[in-house]
């Protein structure tokens, strides 16, 4: 017992340490109570699925999963990250552009999205690739749908079988959100998908502007629309629909407040709205209205008047002086067991007109910090945390991982005509530099088109004008 108490005051490396010295303190060293009792004070992200309780699984495989992360970590946060392997997954120098990306989490199937442009076809062809051995990568599906698409958004079915994608599409002068599923199938199993949505919903009459950004969560489809007021105004309205039942209904959220601009994801029975409010961050969680669930006795194009109950809401404010800087947030939400949503990140970047700029790491959390299987009861505000970026510069790609440990991007230095692939770090929010101007690699970040990422594997994925696709591990 007082074995196992010196252990638990040990960090992860000292515990490494000690287990090299004897049989016996290997063999403690390597327990699983002790395993269990350590892994949830760790801070840097573990490659454990949020709907995995880590206590089901031994003390062996955490050990190896902690390692990893630590490994990834210390090669993370060096002036230069060392590329452990870059593996290409498709090389066609004149083919057509990826240009959009998608990671699933924990990084073993991506999807990506071209369109036909070169082609001269107005059609987009969404693709989904098996990175689960990155010695043999293959498409497990694909498909050609007619139209641009304007964004997509993916699930995973519970069982891995098939994803579910959202895509908001423009064919022809129409807006449409369709709702397709692909296979997750093996190597010899690939199959080209029918063009047919398993349910396309146009765009309704009395709701004007063009997709914005689309969300998926089980049967729940949610868009955002932006409608121009004026030349320099805009405001947005939101769309839902439970696409098992062709129930929609749609929400203008100034019905509440004015967002200037806003992302939209959804979770269980949730729908979170993170953006710039009053020269502020502000996110809000707002239960799903109870007439888009089946059951519901509403027409199935109904007004509504607007969300459901207000969960959390937070207003973080970084700068008194702040000019409404471009933001991104996380693809993906943490959800964990209990099923709400628990940690989702923010990362801003004002650049305009300046010298130096300026970025901000935020994190929204409802997770209990202190352990318990419960939420808190308020929600429990991070500060943001600031770091320094070149002026005169554009910021495009953002990526950043569900619990905002680590961000990517890509930087286009407007004097020097240079382009980098830039790194961020949390929780002291350093920002460095991914891949220098000119790489000792067949390509260099000038010619990025799309770029998606995954934090706790550290896996980056870069699409190419060329129509080539590569994948960068760090670990």
């Amino acid at each position: 017992d007082v074995l196992l108490e010196v252990f638990l005051r040990c960090n992860v490396l000292d515990i490494l340490s000690l287990k090299q010295t004897c049989r016996m303190l290997y063999a403690l060293g390597s327990s699983d109570y002790l395993w269990h009792r350590i892994v949830p004070t760790i801070r840097i992200p573990l490659e454990i699925p949020a709907d995995v309780d880590s206590n089901s699984l031994s003390g062996a495989e955490l050990q190896r999963i902690v390692i990893k992360a630590i490994r990834l970590e210390h090669n993370w946060r060096k002036p230069t990250s060392r590329i452990t392997r870059m593996t290409p997954v498709l090389q066609e120098p004149g083919g057509v552009p990826i240009d959009e990306m998608r990671l699933l989490p924990g990084a073993r199937w991506l999807v990506t999205a071209q369109r036909n442009r070169p082609l001269w076809r107005l059609s987009t062809t969404i693709s989904l690739w098996c990175l689960e051995d990155v010695d043999a990568i293959y498409r497990s599906a694909q498909m050609e749908i007619t139209g641009t698409y304007r964004d997509l958004a993916i699930v995973s079915h519970p069982d891995c079988s098939w994803v579910s994608l959202a895509i908001g599409m423009c064919i022809g002068d129409h807006e449409v959100i369709q709702v397709h599923k692909l296979p997750m199938l093996g190597r010899l199993d690939f199959t080209h998908v029918p063009q047919s949505p398993i349910k396309s919903i146009p765009r309704p009459r009395d709701l004007p502007g063009v997709i914005h950004e689309v969300s998926i969560h089980g049967d729940i489809v949610a868009a955002s629309f932006v409608v121009a007021d004026d030349a320099l105004n805009h405001h947005h309205q939101l769309l839902l629909i439970n696409y098992a039942t062709g129930v929609q209904q749609m929400v203008d959220p100034k019905f509440v407040e004015r967002f200037t601009n806003f992302s939209i994801r959804l979770a269980h029975g949730q729908i979170i709205l993170v953006g710039i409010l009053n020269q502020s961050f502000a996110m809000r969680i707002y239960g799903l209205p109870d007439t888009i669930f089946p059951g519901n006795t509403t027409c199935p194009e109904s007004q509504g008047e607007g969300l459901g109950p207000i969960a959390f809401s937070f207003n973080v404010i970084p700068t008194p002086s702040l000019s409404l800087p471009d933001f991104a947030i996380s693809d993906s939400i943490n959800i964990p067991r209990f099923g709400r949503c628990s940690r989702l990140s923010m990362v801003s970047f004002d650049v305009r007109g300046s010298h130096i700029g300026g970025g901000n790491l935020v994190h929204f959390c409802t997770e209990n910090l202190n352990g318990g299987g419960q939420p808190p009861s308020q929600p429990q505000v991070i500060e943001p945390r600031k770091f320094v970026v070149p002026g005169s510069t554009s910021i495009e790609f953002v990526k950043i991982g569900t619990r905002g440990h680590r961000a990517v991007w890509l930087e286009h230095d407007w004097e020097s005509q240079r382009f980098r692939l830039m790194k961020l770090s949390a929780p002291v929010a350093s920002s460095g530099v991914l891949l220098p101007p000119d790489p000792e690699l067949p390509f260099s970040p000038r010619e990025c088109q799309s770029l998606a990422f995954d934090e706790v594997t550290g896996r980056v994925c870069l699409g190419l004008y060329t129509g080539s696709l590569y994948i960068l591990d760090f670990v």
